[in-house]
């Protein structure tokens, strides 16, 4: 992660140079009248900005940066570059730190006055404050970001937070988690024992999580982002920018749901008060195999949660940069059914904050008396499957399939609109059912009855799933799901034969038409399927479609057969009638 924080620094560095250059190459050869001032003033914002989210003793650690010189705060920089940016191995990166000071201690020496081969104090001081170890500076320079620790459970997933108050034992050895009131506790084990590397004088042994979950905070990722003068200024004056002039919607941000959307004080979430900023979150989950996707590798599964800003516009919003990720969660396999409620937990614990407080910041880029900025996550943004488990809908091959209407999976070729829907309250009350039921046969039950689980999404008092589960237009548009719905389902480009070599059929005049419908005619009359099935399936849709007979299939054996069965039922009527 500490990837886009190097590249943030080496642009923020160099501009205002009046060259157009990469700032790796101006730090190259540095002086002191530019590079001191500009890293002075990155460390002064970089660090207040951190105050409100994690309490550390400012005065002390910028006052250990005012004594690194500037020249070797760029040797550091450079060497970070090499090892995230570059992907220079660690113990290349150790070499070039073992070079540097081998070099400074050479430039000393030769620059000692007289015959005296000794280096002064000051010159011992600024060799010994060149780590050893990358690791070490990428610690010193302070740029990786805010990230707990969880302990998930093996079998349930539950989370366990560290406890700070017991450095040596932060987490439980079993799972407590009870997926019910009336279920048994899980009691799967959390920890395992490891050898610490360098005891020291505290204890030999220390406890790991078995399975462990990362979070990144939102509230320190934010931090970072008004770190930056530009994109301060682009998110600050996003919601003006949004406003729709000529009745057309270039981004999200102009979409009727986020123009309307309410705040906490149910004024529009686009007034932005006492110079406060308002962020709007989109968020995104997806699963990927961490040894590639081949058919003789190993199937493991490695979840992802980011979060990406719309105030942002959209050649910057989608930047590695810019995108705050969430979470890793860990694998082998992906969290089932309702499971990934746990790893949601975390981030809507601190959204609901973000949403009812709000974070201070005490300095930002541009205003350095601070300000407030509140966010809400609106929009979700999956693929099917992530959509469905995440807002808690049932799958998209189950009796409810669709997690925007009541339709069942029988009626999934009912055209006819408007199609039954359910309300945002009735959504919570049977969700809220579901997570309250003591065992699980009455959750099934009401699973069954309605196809809905409970999500901690619902946690967001302002989280519509009936408005903001996004369909994820990369699978349906750039991967050609809305081609196959188009041209296999509805059967726009089906071909009559699968004679490859007939490449197109000759079109009909009036006068065969009706010879055509004539001949249809005839085979209904006689019930024979053969028959009918050798003309056109145009003849035999268009027959179907005029007396409104919809087929389980979309193929022309299907529609005969339903057209058929629709002749039986009418002549048999008739008789009825007589």
């Amino acid at each position: 992660m500490s990837t886009a924080f190097l590249a943030i620094l080496y642009r923020d560095i160099s501009m205002g140079s009046g060259e157009n250059t990469c700032g790796l190459i101006l730090l190259a050869r540095p002086s002191a009248d530019f590079v001191a001032p500009r890293l002075r003033n990155w460390y002064a914002c970089h660090t207040l900005y951190h105050i409100n989210v994690l309490p550390r003793c400012v005065a002390a650690w910028f006052t250990a940066r005012q004594a690194l010189p500037p020249f070797l705060l760029a040797s550091l920089f450079m060497v970070s570059a090499l090892h995230t940016l570059s992907g220079v191995s660690r113990d290349a990166s150790n070499l070039i730190l073992a070079t540097l000071r081998a070099l400074l201690f050479g430039a000393f020496v030769a620059c000692s006055p007289g015959t005296s081969r000794g280096l002064l104090p000051r010159q011992q001081a600024i060799l010994d404050s060149i780590p050893r170890d990358i690791r070490t500076v990428l610690t010193h320079l302070k740029i990786e970001p805010v990230i707990t620790k969880y302990a998930t459970c093996p079998s349930c997933s539950c989370l366990y937070a560290p406890d700070p108050t017991k450095p040596d034992e932060q987490y439980p050895p079993h799972c407590t988690f009870a997926d019910t009131t009336d279920g048994p506790p899980c009691g799967s084990p959390l920890i395992k024992k490891e050898r610490r590397i360098s005891p020291d004088d505290g204890p030999l042994y220390t406890h790991t999580p078995l399975r462990p979950f990362p979070y990144h905070s939102v509230s320190s990722w934010i931090a970072g982002l008004f770190s930056r003068c530009d994109l301060e200024e682009v998110v600050q004056g996003a919601w003006e920018r949004s406003a729709p002039s000529d009745g057309r919607w270039y981004d999200i941000l102009q979409a009727p749901a986020l123009q309307t959307f309410l705040g906490p004080d149910r004024q529009l979430f686009s007034r932005q008060p006492n110079n406060d900023v308002h962020l709007v979150f989109g968020l995104y989950l997806d699963w990927f195999n961490p040894g590639g996707n081949k058919k003789a590798g190993k199937s493991r599964s490695l979840g992802a949660i980011y979060l990406v800003c719309i105030n942002l516009p959209p050649y910057l919003r989608f930047r590695p940069e810019n995108i705050c990720l969430v979470g890793i969660i860990p694998g082998p396999n992906e969290p089932s059914l309702h499971q990934l409620n746990h790893f949601l937990r975390p981030l809507v614990d601190e959204m609901l904050v973000l949403w009812h407080a709000g974070v201070y910041l005490n300095q930002t880029a541009l205003h350095i008396c601070g300000r407030l900025v509140r966010a809400a996550i609106i929009p979700l943004i999956c693929d099917l499957p992530a959509l469905r488990k995440a807002a808690g809908f049932a799958s998209h091959s189950s009796t409810h399939f669709c997690s925007f209407c009541l339709l069942k999976k029988s009626d999934i070729n009912n055209l006819s609109r408007p199609w039954p829907s359910r309300s945002w309250q009735d959504h919570l009350v049977i969700a809220r059912q579901w997570r309250d039921a003591c065992n699980r046969r009455d959750r099934d039950t009401l699973f069954d009855k309605h196809g809905l689980r409970w999500s901690e999404l619902l946690r967001l008092p302002y989280w519509d799933p009936t408005q903001y589960a996004v369909v994820d237009a990369m699978h349906n548009l750039f991967l050609g799901e809305l081609r196959h719905h188009c041209m296999d389902v509805w059967g726009i480009n089906v071909k009559d034969y699968k004679d490859k070599t007939v490449k197109k059929m000759s079109s009909h005049t009036p006068e065969e038409q009706q010879k055509c419908l004539d001949r249809l005619v005839a085979a209904l009359r006689k019930g024979a399927l053969g028959s009918v099935t050798q003309l056109r399936k145009g003849y035999i849709v268009a027959l179907a479609q005029l007396n409104n007979i919809s087929p389980m299939k979309m193929t022309k054996r299907e529609y005969a057969k339903s057209l058929l069965t629709w002749v039986c039922i009418q002549f048999t009527t008739l008789i009825v009638h007589d």
